[in-house]
This record gives structure tokens, C-alpha cells and sequence, in this order.
């Protein structure tokens, strides 16, 4: 990828192609950002994301 992070290249794929991955994959119509993303992990605890990667 050309970018730092997923979300800016979400919203490049967005800005110059009408469409994202976010959108198509997984269902994410309008792309958080930094910040709402670090409140919504924030109340997550580390322990409760352990199983995720077994």
C-alpha cells in the first residue's frame, strides 16, 4: 500500500474511484476516524481480543 493506514487508503480508493474496500467487503459505508476508532477500542479490554488470535 502507498499509505500509512488502512482508513486513508479506504478514503483515496473512495475520493478517485466512487467506491472503498470498507464498502464492499465488509459493509462500512461511511469510514470512522482516527479518533473514533480509539474510543471505540478504547473500552475494549486486550484480554477480550486474546480468543480473536489463537
Amino acid at each position: 500500500m502507498q499509505c500509512d493506514s488502512f482508513l486513508e487508503h479506504q478514503r483515496q480508493r473512495q475520493s478517485h474511484q466512487g467506491k472503498n474496500n470498507a464498502q464492499t467487503l465488509f459493509g462500512v459505508f461511511k469510514i470512522p476516524n482516527t479518533p473514533q476508532i480509539c474510543n471505540i477500542l478504547g473500552k475494549i479490554l486486550a484480554q477480550q481480543l486474546f480468543v480473536v488470535f489463537t
